[in-house]
């Protein structure tokens, strides 16, 4: 009791050892002052005069906050009796020795074990601290990540004492980026997750696989063709803690549709093909006195917003899609912006419009290779803002879409990204309000004169004599005359009767449709 210097200090701990009967005995330190350790009392230590008690199976465990517990190895106790031999408690009599050290530490926390506290001597940075950390969890150090207040630490990153770690175990995570209409592999998009880049696709749309933390995490895509480079498209994914995280990002087709309106020369070899062909009598509506100000306007789709024609037109309308779970998808195209309409078409119920979905890997060989691509299957109604009732939607017939994936397979998707496709032509027409409850609109270059005109509504309601048909135009006093045919001439309204109905029938239409202001975007029925 007398080497016990006046300035020592209380430690939380334990110390053990092993009695004669071979019993371990174990004690708390005390709380204040020092600890009284019996190993042998009484009748134990009398048993038998040649037993010997070995103090060298003694061993202290100690702690403090802020402070690691380093012992010294090997035991000086092991060391003196296995040296000396002799009764280990009269030399401790003579003179203390020192069992080890608290060393200045940091704190380690983790869901994985109970809290460690590492020497910042031999833990000064968190490489250092990862390797320690290595052998008593047995986490690969690719596997691991040290946290300070919610930050990832890097391996070159200081240390001090009192500090307090999070150690996290990471998962191996694989990303490939796929078209969600065919599934094949988009190369050169730059994945980014949780604000951190973590690399551009290859030819196979994927990326190499990198460590990361089980939980909630949210990617981003940042390519041309999907919403730009600034903006992109993101989705929450989960990483899965002890298990590789094979993911698929399906993106959607992201598809500008706009309208250019076509040079005079081009106008009537363009127009071939979707709605008739223009009669040498017929002249041009923008050439005709008292007509709106209608071009003939060629529309086209492309998958790349670096594609969009600098003078493209914004369409109104509606664009619809059929997916590959026969679901059919629909987006509205509002005329104020040439914005994307986005399908995602191999995507489940509930997410044909959304840009980015995140799926568990498949196996890519098990895939369908004989399906249509669904982008073949996208249909649009359209027309120009503020020129509903002057233009016609004529789409090509057949769709070009439909016919190149007919003819040859493989992905539209990624034709229309290598290159923009046109759909049809919104051309200058004429509008006819029908009693029978038809609104349609009617191209002038696939009428010629009033009787033509008879024959294509006619053929339009399924009325078998076209002769039998009355038509009148109305005029811009809101009266009503017999047609003839130099009233056919753009945004022309036009009344028509069938056999047993009136022509106020037809103005009834025509009376709601104005006070509705609704948007005539029909398309219009191409002659056979």
């Amino acid at each position: 009791k007398d080497q016990i210097p006046e300035n020592c200090i209380s430690i939380a701990g334990s110390i053990s050892g092993v009695g004669e009967s071979g019993q371990e005995v174990r004690h708390d330190l005390a709380a204040e002052g020092p600890t009284k350790f019996v190993l042998l009392a009484g009748e134990a230590a009398g048993i038998s005069l040649k037993s010997r008690c070995s103090l060298s199976s003694v061993q202290v465990h100690a702690s403090k906050p802020g402070f690691s517990w380093r012992p010294r190895e090997p035991s000086p106790l092991i060391e003196r009796a296995q040296d000396m031999g002799g009764c280990e408690y009269l030399r401790l009599l003579d003179v203390p020795i020192i069992l080890g050290y608290l060393e200045p530490a940091c704190l380690v926390e983790s869901e994985l074990f109970a809290p460690q506290w590492l020497p910042v001597s031999t833990c000064s940075t968190v490489k250092e601290a990862k390797t320690r950390l290595q052998v008593s969890s047995n986490i690969p150090l690719e596997d691991m990540a040290l946290y300070r207040e919610e930050i990832e630490l890097e391996d070159d990153a200081s240390l001090a004492m009192g500090d307090k770690i999070k150690l996290i175990q990471l998962a191996r995570v694989g990303l490939q980026v796929l078209s969600g209409c065919c599934e094949e592999p988009l190369a050169g998009v730059e994945i980014i997750v949780d604000g951190k880049p973590r690399g551009t696709t290859d030819v196979h749309g994927a990326i190499d696989r990198f460590a990361f933390p089980a939980g909630i995490h949210k990617v981003m895509l940042r390519h041309s063709s999907l919403g730009g480079t600034s903006d992109g498209c993101s989705q929450s994914f989960t990483v899965e803690p002890g298990r590789v995280n094979d993911l698929v990002l399906k993106t959607g087709s992201w598809l500008y549709l706009y309208g250019k309106e076509l040079e005079e020369e081009a106008e009537s070899s363009e127009a071939v093909g979707t709605g008739g062909t223009r009669t040498a009598a017929t002249p041009r509506a923008h050439d005709q006195p008292g007509t709106a100000a209608s071009r003939l306007t060629c529309v086209w789709v492309c998958g790349d917003v670096r594609q969009v024609a600098e003078d493209g037109l914004a369409l109104h309308g509606l664009v619809t899609c059929r997916t590959a779970h026969g679901a059919e998808a629909k987006c509205t195209m509002t005329g104020t912006t040439i914005s994307p309409v986005v399908f995602n078409l191999g995507a489940g119920y509930g997410f044909e419009t959304v840009g980015l979905v995140v799926e568990k890997s498949t196996d890519i060989q098990a895939r369908a290779t004989t399906r249509r691509c669904p982008l073949a299957s996208l249909e649009l109604t359209c027309t120009r803002p503020g020129q509903e009732d002057s233009l016609c939607w004529c789409p090509k017939v057949p769709s070009p879409l439909m016919e190149r994936t007919t003819e040859i397979g493989g992905c539209e998707l990624q034709r229309i990204l290598s290159c923009e496709v046109s759909l049809g032509f919104l051309k200058p027409a004429l509008r006819v309000y029908c009693s029978s409850g038809e609104h349609l609109g009617v191209p002038l270059d696939a009428i010629s004169d009033v009787s033509s005109l008879k024959v294509y509504v006619a053929k339009y309601i399924g009325q078998v004599r076209p002769t039998d048909l009355v038509l009148e135009v109305v005029e811009e006093g809101g009266l009503s005359r017999p047609a003839e045919s130099d009233d056919l001439r753009c945004a022309a309204r036009m009344l028509c009767a069938v056999p047993g109905q009136q022509i106020s029938k037809a103005r009834a239409m025509l009376i709601e449709a104005e006070r509705t202001d609704a948007p005539a975007a029909e398309s219009c029925k191409a002659e056979a």
